[in-house]
C-alpha cells in the first residue's frame, strides 16, 4: 500500500486526488467546523474521513487504499 504525506492546509483548501491511482480522495466540501480549546471555531477534516494508526492521522484513498498522512 502506498503512503504519502500531505499538509493539512492543502487538504482543507484543495481537492485531493490519489497520486497512486488518480481516484478522488477528499475535497473542501467535506470539511466541518469545530470549536478548539480556546473556544474558537476552526475548520477540520470531515467526520469519518480521518483515520489513525501508529504513524499518525490519515485519509485513505477509496480506490487503492493509499494512505495520505496529515502534517500540520
Amino acid at each position: 500500500m502506498a503512503e504519502y504525506r500531505v499538509k493539512k492546509q492543502k487538504v482543507l483548501t484543495e481537492d485531493l486526488y490519489c497520486e497512486n491511482c488518480g481516484e478522488w480522495v477528499y475535497c473542501p466540501d467535506m470539511n466541518m467546523t469545530s470549536v478548539d480549546a480556546q473556544g474558537k471555531e476552526v475548520v477540520t477534516v470531515g467526520e469519518g474521513c480521518l483515520h489513525q494508526d501508529d504513524k499518525g492521522e490519515y485519509i485513505e484513498c477509496p480506490g487503492c487504499n493509499a494512505r495520505y498522512y496529515i502534517e500540520d
